[in-house]
């Protein structure tokens, strides 16, 4: 239970990001990680998608703005 709290006491919220991609593995093991992660009732109703496409991700981020379905390449 110590290493627990210490977890929870270093947890930072990331809100920059480096170009450095990560590995397969890295990935896996980070879905793997949200899969087991608890929720509401335990339902999970989440889904995830990994996006590798930088391009596709730079669309994606358009998506926070305000009328964000403007800029979508299907439109």
């Amino acid at each position: 239970m110590e290493k627990f709290s210490e977890l929870i006491r270093i947890r930072r919220s990331m809100r920059k990001f480096t170009e450095e991609e990560l590995n397969q593995d890295e990935v896996v093991a980070l879905l793997r990680a949200a899969l087991i992660s608890p929720s509401s009732k335990g339902v999970r109703p989440w889904e995830f998608v990994v996006v590798d496409n930088k391009e596709l991700l730079q669309q994606l981020a358009h998506c926070t703005e305000p009328n964000w379905w403007k800029v979508l390449p299907w439109r």
